[in-house]
């Protein structure tokens, strides 16, 4: 969840956990008491701390972990992020904070939940930045409709986050019928609903904070303007096609990929490839 790092190592505080399923630094080299790295799934994650097979309690209790900061920054698409909340609730307390990054797309094809569709797509309509948001936006609407309990807020500084906490449970309307309402909405939906988003300028969460929130009354008018932080709007439609999976698909293939490194590496290194790839196997 940590990328290289950078977001995880600056936080001094006495005890950490990170998780990801393949850390791209050695997490041998950062240990230390009270920083805790686990190389796996959330989902498995999540699952293990259920059970009691990972070492986390709290300080001199037998009681599980309740974490006072929890940060979703995984595989960006709504089903993974929304399950990462729902799991994680069951370790926070009254006080705990959520930030969940990646919740504003910057276009329609950094919206797309499949990061291949999403930078092909973004190829084609003549963008050349790799911005991948995925669909994490419905997380929100999720969270928005299903747990009126916590309330959040939006920081549109950089690249947009969303902080969540506990409060009083609002009274606050559902905006959509279903989960599955939910999961077809679209980047232009997103827009269209920005008030649900929240939208706030960094320095004004002091004002936000722990206060129960109903963004239908007090984002502001202008939230769907907020919330287009790069207006790339190109004639391509951000529909996936067929086509667009076909090409992916290929482009994404073994043979497709063995060119491309023989092309870069040389046949050494395709062959290389080969070998480490049959000493898995075995």
């Amino acid at each position: 969840m940590f990328g290289g790092g950078s977001t995880f190592f600056p936080v001094e505080i006495p005890f950490k956990v990170a998780v990801d399923p393949c850390f791209v630094f050695e997490p041998s080299e950062h240990a230390k008491d009270g920083t805790h790295f686990f190389e796996i799934k959330s989902d498995e994650f999540f699952k293990k701390l259920d059970c009691g097979d990972l070492p986390l309690r709290q300080t001199s209790s037998t009681q599980p972990i309740k974490f006072d900061i929890i940060f979703i920054d995984g595989y960006h698409t709504f089903e993974q992020s929304f399950r990462d909340f729902e799991n994680s609730l069951r370790y926070s307390h009254k006080k705990t904070l959520w930030l969940i990054d990646d919740t504003v797309p910057s276009d329609a094809y950094s919206a797309l939940p499949n990061p291949e569709i999403s930078s092909y797509k973004r190829h084609r309509a003549g963008l050349d930045r790799g911005d991948w948001h995925g669909d994490v936006y419905k997380t929100i609407f999720a969270i928005h409709d299903r747990f009126p309990e916590i309330s959040y807020c939006t920081l549109m500084g950089g690249n947009p986050q969303t902080v969540l906490w506990k409060a009083e449970r609002s009274t606050r309307a559902p905006l959509f019928s279903s989960i599955s309402e939910i999961e077809s909405a679209s980047y232009y939906d997103m827009i269209r609903h920005g008030k649900v988003m929240m939208p706030i300028t960094d320095e004004t969460l002091p004002n936000y904070i722990f206060r129960s929130i109903d963004p239908a009354l007090e984002a502001a008018p202008d939230s769907w303007r907020q919330v287009i932080t790069k207006p790339n709007f190109r004639n391509l439609s951000p529909e996936v096609t067929l086509m667009d999976l076909l090409v992916v698909s290929c482009k994404q293939s073994v043979p497709a990929r063995a060119y491309l490194k023989f092309n870069k590496d040389g046949l050494g290194a395709v062959l290389k490839a080969i070998k480490n790839k049959l000493r898995e196997n075995r």
